[in-house]
């Protein structure tokens, strides 16, 4: 599975965490964290005819977090 997404303002980012979920209501597990100048993320852990959700969130230099993407 392929996810990408773009930032608004870059430079304020330390780095992305990807998350990932197999029930939209279910808790997430984050299965990835990337650098800011990443807009990419290759999932490879995923089984055939199986349904997935995910969602990428920043973390900025001060450690605040911004709001979850749409799921």
């Amino acid at each position: 599975v392929s996810l990408s997404w773009s930032l608004s303002n870059p430079s304020v980012v330390r780095n992305i965490n990807v998350y990932r979920g197999q029930y939209f209501n279910q808790p997430f597990t984050r299965i990835a964290s990337v650098d800011s100048k990443t807009t990419v993320y290759e999932d490879k852990n995923v089984k055939a005819g199986n349904k997935y959700y995910y969602f990428v969130q920043s973390t900025g230099f001060l450690n605040e977090k911004s709001l979850p993407t749409v799921k």
